[in-house]
């Protein structure tokens, strides 16, 4: 890559462009730099990863329904997906007022249809936050990386450290990177920046 610097994962890109991650997949080419496709991503991965050549890693969760995180580990294997950038500082989505307040529905998530409802409609509150409580299994320990080493041969990438400790433990558990990311400060309070952590 050109620089030490990545796309990191961000939801909805279709939001801003019709085009969606196909255009910053091509924006990503252009610039020789990797990008990491958001599981939220609006495009399908297949879609992304027939648009163009960029070096392509997927951000994954592990979900409580482990055959669904099986399914998204193999269909990034076929397309050609280089990493897998499993993101481990979420174990409940942040309260994000503005989403509550609007109630915000997620767009539909296409990479997950037909394997369980994304777009949650909550009395109140957030329709994101729903479907992430409802999907992402919060008791993700250390041990569920041997998990997912089993069900690929990616490299995997830990996406949330922010400890010496951490940093550690990633590599004691065979990990190839670590992405240090306070995840924008969005998730958990009091998160540390990250510059102040390198």
């Amino acid at each position: 890559i050109s620089a030490p610097i990545m796309i990191a994962p961000t939801a909805f890109h279709m939001l801003a462009h019709p085009e969606g991650e196909k255009a910053t997949a091509k924006a990503a080419a252009a610039c020789n730099t990797i990008m990491i496709v958001s599981y939220m991503a609006s495009c399908t991965f297949e879609e992304v990863a027939s648009s163009c050549n960029a070096l392509r890693f997927l951000q994954l969760y592990v979900y409580k329904r482990r055959d669904v995180t099986a399914q998204v580990v193999k269909r990034a294997e076929k397309s050609g997906f280089k990493a897998l950038v499993l993101t481990v500082d979420v174990p409940k989505l942040g309260r994000r007022e503005a989403d509550i307040k609007n109630k915000m529905i997620s767009p539909q998530l296409r990479n997950f249809e037909g394997l369980f409802e994304t777009q949650v409609r909550p009395s109140e509150g957030s329709g994101i936050e729903a479907f992430a409580s409802r999907a992402f299994d919060a008791s993700l320990n250390w041990k569920d990386i041997e998990w997912l080493r089993s069900i690929t041969k990616l490299p995997i990438l830990i996406k949330g450290i922010l400890t010496r400790e951490d940093a550690l433990k990633a590599v004691e558990a065979g990990v190839e990177g670590i992405v240090v990311s306070n995840h924008g400060a969005r998730q958990l309070d009091y998160s540390p920046a990250t510059i102040t952590v390198l």
